[in-house]
């Protein structure tokens, strides 16, 4: 059962509404939701079942859908879960402005051509005519009769971008936008551009999780977190996400669910069902989740302070300072990302963090082993280089199989219910890191190294400086009056007794 997204109340058939060959028309029974959802109709003449011309509604798009056009941001993305009218509303969005401005020019992408034939060109080719338009086969283009274009494009490899460069675009919708590189992307995006007065460019999308893409479609539209050293002027006013759910679209079959997305495997099933963008086949670190892994908890400078290192000048590097707590949970509270910095630089970076954080000196630092090697020079290492200012570097265990491992063990919950690795919200760089660690196809055991993987790296020699730790059982609590407590109170206060402090030192 579909209902409305603004007030949760049933979507029902309004015949009335019904399309010109009798297509069911959903609307919500609230007369200002209706109002809302009739804004965005499209109304007009085709032909019906007996090849008459009738007039009804063309388009009546879903309150979900009505989000989606509405949205004024110049990115807008439509995602989530499949089925809820994405590529539909993404075509008659296109449609809506075509008809409404003269000489509008739009483009509407996917990846292949074969997508794009099967997905819109097809349903535009007969569609066109109903609202006055020609669809030309050979140029791939839906014509209005007021000068306006919509033009259908594909980019099935890099070099295909090229067409798309010396354009200009008042509307650019992505289909699947997960399967375009972030690269390609933006340089398409770029043409998104008008020269028309009292007129503004947009670009709109659609996508479901998974994808090569998936990554940096979440950190600019969803968590609104991408690189800014990579991409510095990101202005998150500018990206909008409206989120697609199945239970939005009344049209769907039934059996789309219990059926066809029953036999998925699970994270590919939370994908199109749930529109979960955390999830995704071959993820290393299935575990880490950011509701349970990531806390704001303030460390005190008087702890444990330790820091572990992942050198990089070319690549990304990545510093991480790490707070054993009390309870025997350890805390990354920090982290540096560096990229073509020199080593000088980076130990003055690293020695102001430490003063910030009111550490009288730079904690030990468990680093990169590649960081001794000479090869051949017979001048200082870039380990040497880093003691020499101060940042007292020590080799750590590049074991990668059993490191992995330490890691694992860390995300894992504790006997208290907490992870024993936890990680603070400032810490973006490593958070958007671990879940995007993919497994190597050749070594299950291993991270593919294809990805950005110098946070976690940095996380691994952190987690094998540490001592492998085991839950312990917690002691007894004996109520005040028992036995039990009588004879704890007869021994050396070790255990706990309700109401008294424990001196027990808890070892991580």
């Amino acid at each position: 059962m579909a209902v409305c997204c603004w007030c949760e109340g049933e979507l029902v058939r309004d015949r009335a509404l019904d399309g010109p060959a009798k297509e069911a028309r959903y609307v919500c029974q609230r007369p200002e939701c209706r109002t809302r959802q009739l804004t965005f109709a499209v109304q007009g003449e085709r032909p019906n079942r007996d090849g008459k011309r009738v007039k009804g509604y063309l388009y009546l798009p879903s309150p979900r859908q009505v989000e989606f056009h509405e949205q004024g941001a110049l990115h807008v993305l439509f995602g989530g879960a499949a089925g809820p009218g994405k590529s539909y509303a993404l075509r008659w969005d296109a449609y809506q402005r075509c008809l409404r401005n003269p000489n509008y020019e739009a483009l509407l992408l996917r990846r292949t051509f074969p997508e794009l034939q099967k997905t819109h060109m097809r349903r535009a080719a007969r569609e066109a005519p109903w609202f006055g338009a020609s669809f030309l086969a050979s140029e791939h283009v839906v014509k209005f009769h007021n000068g306006s274009l919509l033009e259908f494009g594909h980019c099935d490899t890099d070099a295909s971008v090229s067409k798309y460069l010396s354009s200009e675009y008042d509307w650019i919708g992505f289909d699947e936008l997960v399967t375009f590189e972030p690269d390609i992307a933006f340089e398409i995006m770029s043409r998104a551009r008008t020269s028309t007065p009292n007129r503004s460019a947009i670009i709109k999308a659609g996508s479901n999780p998974g994808g090569v893409g998936a990554l940096w479609v979440r950190d600019f539209f969803i968590t609104q977190t991408p690189d800014l050293d990579r991409y510095p002027r990101y202005d998150a006013s500018q990206w909008a996400f409206v989120p697609a759910k199945l239970d939005d679209n009344p049209y769907l079959d039934p059996r789309y669910e219990t059926g066809t997305l029953a036999n998925l495997t699970e994270a590919r099933y939370q994908q199109l069902r749930h529109g979960d963008w955390y999830v995704f086949d071959g993820q290393f670190f299935s575990s880490f989740s950011e509701t349970k892994h990531v806390v704001s908890i303030a460390p005190d400078p008087k702890a444990l302070w330790f820091c572990s290192l992942d050198w990089g000048f070319a690549a990304p590097g990545c510093c991480l300072w790490w707070v054993c707590l009390p309870d025997g949970h350890f805390l990354v509270v920090d982290e540096l990302k560096f990229r073509e910095t020199t080593v000088k630089d980076v130990a003055r970076l690293i020695l102001a963090k430490c003063r910030d954080w009111g550490l009288k000196r730079c904690p030990q630092v468990w680093a990169d082993p590649a960081m001794w090697q000479r090869m051949g020079q017979v001048g200082e290492s870039i380990a040497e280089t880093f003691q020499r200012y101060r940042v007292p570097v020590t080799s750590a265990n590049n074991d990668r199989l059993n490191g992995w491992q330490r890691v694992q063990e860390m995300l894992r919950p504790a006997i208290d219910g907490m992870p024993w690795l936890l990680v603070h919200p400032r810490c973006r760089y490593l958070i958007r890191t671990i879940p995007a660690a993919v497994r190597s196809e050749t070594e299950p055991e291993d991270v593919d190294t294809h990805g950005d993987d110098h946070a976690i790296d940095a996380l691994r020699y952190g987690a094998m400086s540490r001592r492998r730790f085991l839950d312990r059982t917690p002691p007894p609590v004996y109520q005040p009056g028992t036995v039990g407590a009588m004879r704890e109170s007869m021994r050396t206060p070790t255990r706990h007794v309700l109401g008294e402090s424990s001196t027990r030192r808890q070892v991580a």
